[in-house]
């Protein structure tokens, strides 16, 4: 089917025809050792019906999340139900996996992580590997821990998936590379992050742990970033390179890594030499459009290296200001917006472009203001915040690490130069207190309460963060902050709590502080405009 793909429906038919035909033998057989109706489970005893089960899961499992297959309800139950007899028994810890995966599809996280844990008490109450299961080192606990850990990240939590990655990161650095004699041609693991299934080849000992190896980082390099711990980020990318671990195709993409972890480690000499580099590099293959974004970050990162240099050691450059790297990127941009794009990559590159182009104008914005153009900042963070609406998330809403950074450089900016009216609009917009002070401006005295109870709300979270701040004060350095502090979005909402450090990638105090100012200026513009008509 995969070497003839317009024949795979023919095939898919002739399997279904044998694997039917192989259960029909197996009950007969069974029928010969099991007298009792009652215990008769349809061919479960053999491994045609695990076989065509889990085949059957697999194609379920497969299925996007917006194309279910609606079309035959019937035989997705009798296969969940196959599916589920057969988990209830240590004999398949793959069927739990599976389970798990299709729950984790349907959105049902909690479900889905506890039929990996009970892959995982399968697999602890057998003294050796069952010959259902996939072979390889540690490649079913691999597939079990990873797929939790991704639940565990779409639940909101960033601590539990770092402990489990660095868990398999420790097993597989101290286990010996090893391949088993009765190694199968191809290994399957299901990831719940993407329609299609992770393919491993058991060509040899060195393959096998060498993309593991590469794999297991990559996921511990994302679960450490959105779980902010920077030490174990750089390490990661580290521990890539060493033994030339990085493989030749995603060399750029690791080096892209690698300068993001530095600078949140505050390391800004060392990102900036990697990311000159890499942007020599990438300009020779700027007519590559996937070469695009990666070119862009490059130049943005060079700017925010250039930055941190500057802010944390005192380095300044005559020749290099951050203006210059800034205005690169939106070279590069310019030049990728003008290309055509594949009908496959269309939905990607345009989503990657569209969110580069956001933080693009906001960062050369802030290079202007540092230039002392501020009628050019202006413009810039006007722009951002015209392209911002127009990404959203599956859940269709913008997200805020690309809506507050820009909203609040723009409404500080007309605010500072006495644009009130304007720079409320802007920030209440991103607040979501818009619709309610245009109806409070129109004489609706229920928006009115409802905008004053946004105030003092307002107001008495801004005075509890900063007396838990100063609190506090002896633990936590307020002026370190990082150049470009990634926000994970599981996480954060655009809520402000007690003890929010930072929301949106933008210093929570500062947040509270231009909600009590604007929010006070709306009440008092929605009087004054009631009262005179």
């Amino acid at each position: 089917a995969i070497r003839y793909p317009q024949k795979r429906e023919l095939f898919i038919d002739k399997r279904e025809v044998c694997l039917d035909e192989a259960v029909k033998w197996e009950n007969q057989a069974g029928a010969l050792y099991y007298d009792d109706d009652l215990i008769e489970t349809d061919g479960c005893a053999g491994y045609a019906w695990k076989v065509r089960t889990c085949l059957h899961g697999i194609k379920i499992a497969s299925a996007s999340r917006n194309n279910r297959m609606e079309d035959d309800d019937d035989a997705q139950k009798r296969t969940l139900q196959s599916l589920e007899l057969l988990a209830s028994s240590s004999s398949s810890q793959f069927a739990c996996d599976l389970l798990g995966c299709i729950h984790a599809q349907r959105g049902e996280f909690s479900r889905a992580v506890e039929k990996f844990q009970l892959s995982m008490e399968h697999a602890g109450e057998r003294d050796s590997l069952d010959a259902d299961e996939e072979i390889g080192t540690g490649l079913a606990e691999r597939r079990t821990v990873g797929n939790m850990a991704l639940c565990f990240l779409s639940m909101g939590d960033v601590d539990t998936p770092l402990e489990l990655f660095l868990h398999l990161w420790m097993t597989f650095s101290e286990s010996q590379p090893s391949i088993p004699k009765n190694a199968r041609p191809m290994a399957l693991l299901l990831s719940s992050v993407s329609d299609e299934m992770e393919c491993t080849a058991n060509t040899s000992s060195i393959q096998l742990d060498h993309s593991t190896k590469i794999q297991l980082l990559w996921k511990l390099f994302h679960a450490s970033s959105l779980a902010q711990d920077w030490g174990t980020c750089l390490n990661a990318m580290e521990e890539m390179l060493d033994g030339n671990g990085c493989v030749q195709q995603h060399e750029n993409h690791s080096d892209m890594a690698r300068v993001f972890a530095l600078l949140q480690c505050r390391r800004p000499l060392a990102a900036r030499e990697i990311a000159r580099l890499l942007s020599s590099k990438l300009v020779s293959l700027k007519n590559i459009l996937p070469a695009q974004p990666l070119l862009i970050a490059a130049e943005l990162y060079n700017a925010d290296a250039l930055l941190l240099s500057e802010k944390s050691m005192g380095v300044v450059e005559n020749m290099c200001t951050p203006l210059i790297y800034t205005q690169r990127a939106l070279d590069a941009l310019h030049s990728a917006s003008g290309k055509k794009i594949g009908k496959d990559n269309k939905t990607r590159n345009s989503s990657s472009l569209q969110e580069l182009q956001v933080i693009l104008y906001n960062d050369h914005g802030l290079a202007l203001l540092i230039a002392g153009d501020s009628v050019g900042a202006l413009r810039c963070f006007r722009e951002a915040a015209k392209h911002t609406p127009s990404i959203k998330t599956s859940a269709n809403t913008t997200l805020p690490w690309l809506l507050l950074p820009t909203s609040f450089n723009l409404s500080l900016l007309l605010l500072r130069d006495g644009h009130m009216e304007e720079s409320a609009k802007s920030w209440l917009h991103a607040r979501g207190h818009l619709s309610t002070w245009h109806k409070a401006v129109r004489g609706d005295n229920e928006a009115l309460r409802k905008l004053k109870d946004l105030r003092v709300m307002a107001i008495n979270r801004h005075g509890l963060l900063m007396a838990k701040r100063s609190m506090k004060s002896g633990a936590m350095v307020l002026d370190q902050e990082n150049i470009m502090e990634w926000v994970p979005p599981v996480v954060e909402l655009g809520d402000v709590k007690e003890d929010s450090t930072r929301v949106g990638g933008v210093d929570a105090s500062q947040i509270t502080a231009l909600d009590v100012v604007l929010l006070r200026y709306a009440v008092s513009h929605a009087e004054k405009k009631a009262s005179s008509s």
